[in-house]
């Protein structure tokens, strides 16, 4: 999905523990598992989740930490990279990803960016990295909140005046 022009290497260490995100290196697999989670990402956004816990229970919120898990990858002692794994990357990269510090995120989030800079995605990535973006999420959320909220307590009186 890039090309030589749009090569990127960025190192990510913690405790002893280091990532990088070679743009020259993303295998087909882990292509397409990022694709798929910024593709979920985008289908939430057209149909808003109805409270705070779907959310968290569709992983939604977690985008660029998912997509940069499996972008990401592992350095062994001896100086070598680990091969791809779609496991560990759940099981390894995704917990490293949450626990680097927040200093990290700025490098996170231009890794994610580089990766889709030449496909149809890279405007959807672009939206959903801007502060703007995540305030339309937080207002379409509560105004649906909201608007569920009212009709609720509006069918409530209307029952209640009828009895």
């Amino acid at each position: 999905m890039n090309n030589e022009d749009t090569h990127k290497l960025e190192t990510f260490s913690n405790n002893d523990i280091t990532y990088i995100y070679d743009s020259s290196r993303i295998n087909i697999e882990q292509a397409e598992l990022a694709r798929e989670v910024v593709e979920f990402k985008e289908n939430t956004l057209k149909n808003p989740a109805k409270d705070f816990n779907q959310i968290m229970r569709s992983k939604s919120s977690d985008w660029l930490i998912l997509s940069a898990s499996f972008l990401l990858l592992k350095k062994n002692a001896d100086g070598t990279y680990s091969e791809f794994n779609r496991d560990l990357a759940i099981s390894e990269a995704e917990p490293f990803v949450k626990k680097l510090p927040v200093k990290d995120l700025n490098r996170l989030k231009e890794c994610v960016l580089n990766f889709f800079q030449d496909t149809e995605l890279y405007s959807t990535i672009l939206e959903l990295s801007s502060s703007k973006s995540k305030t339309n999420v937080s207002e379409t959320v509560l105004l649906k909140l909201l608007e569920q909220t009212i009709t609720k307590n509006a069918s409530e009186h209307i029952s209640n005046a009828n009895i």
